[in-house]
């Protein structure tokens, strides 16, 4: 497939910026040998990353290239989130990505700074610049506005410092729920969203998540994957599994080292966390009657045998009213306990957009894509 051509928007003595709609094969490249999470935390690999990467919507990915050389990188993938004061621009940062010989090891290396050091500063300095005025995104977009956003790990410290010099700022947490069994049963009262009846299950969903920042549609129904449970003719709850691959290559302390080690010598453990091929859903889109916790898990429970996995990932936000619902409703499983609770932070940074608009944002709960996140 041929690349598509990018444009120079910004050049800082040899370095460039370029700007692209479509991902080039070097940073493909990158994304899927880039190890993922907090260094000294639990960091992993994506599996079929390629695939995902060219499947991503409306994408704009930044390249920093010295010469012909990449040296890093980002996605900006554009979406409509929608409001009741009108849909509005969004752009969710992803990917964000250095060459290895970039990377700083650990934040607290500060003594002797290696050039791998100086060349991170120079990529959050060319960023810094980039995001302070981010006009040309915004002519290539034919837009005049834009909330741009991002998901961070409270603890990486190393990706905090990198988006507060880029201008962005906290505006709410979010956290993993993980739902877990070890022998999942399909539920007769599920199946899977037809074509045709898509419209109407957006219909509900928009209505569900009317109150809410940042909900798009855009990321539903991907690989046909939508399932709802039904009684009578009525949509108890609904959601999106997306199939998802990870290779974890390191927890954290004596408990992770245990973890990593002990659990894939024990077969019953094994088939529901297996650091070497974790395989999960992950979802998105969910949608569920009030007092109806019960039927979610049996929906979930349906979505993992379907897709022959044992456990499911969301992000809900800490002000999201089903977040409070299913861990006031609990029995989520073996593998919560042992996550817990490690809270995310959700940073933006708006470009043109009214005081209500950026209020709004802000205190409101926001919907968060598992989609993005993976």
């Amino acid at each position: 497939m041929a690349e598509i051509e990018p444009i120079e928007i910004l050049r800082m003595r040899d370095i460039a910026v370029l700007m692209r709609a479509g991902a080039a094969d070097d940073f493909v490249e990158l994304i899927e040998g880039t190890t993922w999470g907090t260094p000294g935390g639990t960091r992993y690999q994506h599996v079929n990353t390629g695939e995902k990467v060219r499947e991503v919507p409306n994408p704009y990915f930044l390249e920093l290239r010295k010469g012909e050389r990449l040296m890093g990188g980002l996605c900006l993938a554009q979406r409509t989130t929608l409001s009741p004061t009108g849909d509005q621009n969004a752009f969710y940062i992803r990917y964000l990505s250095v060459m290895d010989a970039m990377q700083r090891k650990s934040t607290k290396d500060d003594a002797g700074k290696t050039s791998g050091m100086r060349a991170n500063g120079l990529l959050k300095r060319v960023l810094k610049r980039f995001f302070a005025n981010p006009k040309e995104l915004l002519e290539e977009t034919k837009q005049d506005h834009a909330v741009i956003f991002a998901y961070v790990e409270l603890e990486n410290e190393r990706s905090q410092d990198m988006t507060k010099m880029m201008g962005f700022e906290p505006i709410g947490k979010f956290s993993t729920i993980v739902f877990s069994r070890f022998f999942p049963k399909k539920d007769s009262r599920v199946r899977r969203l037809p074509i045709s009846e898509r419209p109407k299950m957006e219909t509900i969903l928009k209505e569900a998540y009317q109150d809410y920042a940042l909900f798009s549609t855009q990321n539903l129904f991907y690989k046909d994957n939508y399932w709802v449970l039904e009684e009578n003719g009525e949509t108890i709850a609904g959601l999106q599994a997306n199939l998802i691959h990870w290779v974890i290559t390191e927890m954290p302390g004596f408990s992770g080292k245990m973890i990593m080690n002990l659990i894939p010598r024990l077969p019953l453990l094994k088939r529901m966390f297996n650091p070497k091929k974790y395989e999960f859903v992950v979802i998105d889109g969910i949608y569920c009657k009030p007092g109806r916790e019960k039927a979610l898990h049996k929906l979930l429970a349906h979505a993992c045998v379907e897709n022959g996995v044992y456990s499911a990932i969301m992000w809900l936000d800490h002000l999201d009213p089903l977040y409070t619902r299913l861990m006031d409703y609990g029995k989520l499983g073996l593998l919560n306990k042992v996550n817990g609770d490690t809270p995310a932070s959700i940073i933006a940074q708006f470009v043109g957009m009214s005081a209500e608009d950026i209020d709004r944002i802000k205190t409101k709960p926001r919907y968060i894509s598992a989609f993005d996140s993976t």
